[in-house]
């Protein structure tokens, strides 16, 4: 959140692509890396999944995360901040 020069108004920011990658799983970023034939030096080292993901110019946020269930999303969701 971002504060004004009004104290009453809250401004919400918008999370990053690479905050977003940052709360999948390991396991959901390896499936997103293989859905775009992504090649990657270390697949146990999760900040290297992130890494090449958020990199990738084949590999959209928005299609990453279209792969996942609804339940995921709202908890992504919530882990940012950005729901109610």
């Amino acid at each position: 959140m971002r504060r004004t020069d009004r104290p009453w108004v809250i401004i919400p920011v918008m999370p990053t692509q690479r905050q977003v990658l940052e709360r999948l799983k390991r396991d959901e970023l390896l499936q997103a890396l293989d859905a775009f034939d992504l090649e990657v030096a270390d697949r146990r080292r999760k900040d290297d999944l992130v890494e090449t993901l958020a990199r990738s110019r084949k590999a959209r946020l928005h299609d990453v995360l279209t792969a996942l269930p609804r339940a995921r999303l709202k908890e992504i969701c919530r882990d940012l901040g950005l729901a109610p």
